[in-house]
């Protein structure tokens, strides 16, 4: 039976990672591996087991730069989670952990090619598919990327936002943000993250009144915000606009008449007036 035994290799496997010595805990897991299905006498490794010994098998492998051996224990980890789109991607995280963005962008486009259809879980997939992109120096497919998450993102607002960040850092990156301003300008402020993004950069080159115009539809557009509303207040006091200033803060507080910090700024500037 202890021929068979997957459980003492395991153990000293796992005292061998915590060690640091990956090249000699790799050998184990993979015989532990060879021996999951027990016999002679020996048990079987219950499928949550199973699915532990292979993802320590993907990170010891990666851990030893070998990328295949990480690949094939994943490939062996997703068939044992039929469906589950976070396991599908597990091999993607860890490469973006370890800082080795053009091998997890490959992991990501391969995902969102498995993923095609399901707009649920594609836009996520596509904004961290393009920062990897980016970050790899690709920042033609990254825009490209990037913009189709865009087109599918529907009404998940944090994920437009996010998508809308990495799509700016791709032209800052490109030195064309005057473009992305531009671009931005001519299609209009028609979702609140658009608005949003358009006031910060219009601020952010010194063109107030379009910023302001920028924050004033965010806040039409939802008007319980408080990010809108502080966002407007920060570039009116910037500008020393007084009067729109104090009109400014009066909205904060109908908006949130909850938070007495909004009241006592709206004193404060009154006593300053």
């Amino acid at each position: 039976a202890g021929r068979r035994d997957p459980t003492p290799r395991l153990r000293l496997a796992d005292m061998l990672r915590g060690l640091g010595r990956h090249a000699d805990a790799l050998p184990l897991l993979r015989e532990a591996w060879e021996r999951r299905e027990g016999g002679d006498g020996a048990r079987s490794l219950r499928r949550d087991e199973q699915t532990e010994l292979l993802r320590a098998l993907r990170d010891t492998a990666l851990a030893q730069d070998d990328l295949d051996g990480a690949r094939e224990a994943h490939r062996r980890l997703v068939v044992l989670s039929p469906g589950s789109a976070g396991v599908r991607r597990e091999l993607a995280d860890a490469l973006l952990a370890r800082q080795r963005h053009a091998e997890a962008a490959v992991e990501l486009e391969a995902l969102a090619r498995a993923l095609a259809g399901d707009n649920r879980v594609l836009p996520p997939v596509l904004r961290d598919l393009g920062r990897a992109q980016l970050r790899a120096g690709q920042a033609e497919a990254a825009e490209r990327t990037l913009r189709r998450g865009l087109g599918l993102a529907g009404g998940d607002a944090g994920v437009r936002r996010e998508l809308y960040d990495e799509l700016t850092e791709v032209f800052a990156r490109t030195q064309r943000l005057d473009a992305w301003v531009a671009e931005l300008s001519r299609g209009g402020a028609t979702t609140y993250e658009r608005a949003m993004l358009l006031g910060r950069l219009l601020g952010d080159q010194g063109r107030a009144d379009a910023a302001d115009a920028a924050y004033q539809r965010a806040i039409a557009l939802r008007p319980q915000e408080v990010d809108a509303h502080l966002a407007r207040i920060q570039l009116l006091a910037q500008s020393g606009q007084v009067e729109a200033l104090l009109a400014a803060r009066r909205r904060l507080v109908a908006a949130a008449p909850r938070n007495p910090a909004y009241v006592v700024d709206l004193a404060d500037e009154l006593v300053r007036a």
